[in-house]
């Protein structure tokens, strides 16, 4: 039954990356460069290798992020600090 439960959990975690690949990815938008050290900076444009994801230097990335949705219930955790701590003691490099 865990086996099963994990192999469920594994499908859904890579349908929500792919999801969010293809509705997050800037198909037809000019290059743009980031400002700092931010992961678009380091790693540039994302982009499938057979099954992998990769960065534009064709290494292994992975996206580690957190959803916004109920956000609306908590605004005051909706600031730059709580992004910063996402971001800098959780290693989120993805919001949606």
């Amino acid at each position: 039954m865990k086996q099963r439960t994990n192999r469920v959990l594994a499908w859904l975690l890579t349908l929500v990356m792919v999801i969010g690949v293809v509705f997050c990815s800037p198909v037809g938008t000019k290059n743009v460069q980031a400002a700092g050290s931010t992961p678009v900076a380091q790693h540039g444009q994302l982009r499938l290798s057979g099954t992998q994801l990769v960065d534009q230097s064709g290494q292994p990335f992975q996206i580690r992020g957190i959803s916004t949705h109920g956000l609306q219930w908590f605004p005051q955790y909706n600031n730059k600090a709580a992004y910063q701590t996402l971001r800098d003691d959780w290693g989120a490099n993805c919001i949606r």
